[in-house]
């Protein structure tokens, strides 16, 4: 079994290898340095398939010799945090602005459903990466 610094160490080289093969193909390690990775669902300007989102995944599972357990712990994470968004249709969408709902502008009812909300009508995420 891995130590959860280890486990964050095999993510991070996984995350790298995702957006290098991403749409458009970018260096995630600059990513972070430029604070893009702070922004808002900053990760839906970037494309991976499914399918190879999870060779690289289980490429890495592999070659770390990752128990059932860590695997899925890493499987987990990659697929939970920050990868590349797999929807092809949503990263296609041009100019597609997000709506931050503010506290003060709603009553106590309203005030229960605070979510992001896209203008294509889907329910936003916030997702980010630790520094």
């Amino acid at each position: 079994m891995k130590t959860n610094e280890q486990l964050w160490k095999i993510c991070m080289n996984i995350y790298i290898e995702l957006y290098k093969k991403a749409q458009p193909p970018t260096n995630f390690k600059k990513l972070i340095a430029s604070g893009e990775t702070k922004k808002a669902n900053w990760f839906m300007n970037y494309y991976l398939s499914d399918k190879k989102m999870k060779q690289i995944i289980n490429k890495y599972i592999k070659k770390y010799k990752l128990n059932k357990r860590d695997g899925r712990v890493v499987n987990n994470e990659i697929l939970l945090g920050c990868s590349p968004t797999s929807n092809k249709k949503r990263w296609e969408k041009q100019d597609k602005v997000t709506i931050i709902l503010e506290k003060s502008t709603l009553d106590k009812k309203l005030l229960q459903g605070i979510r992001n909300i896209n203008l294509d009508g889907t329910e936003g995420m916030k997702r980010g990466v630790k520094t």
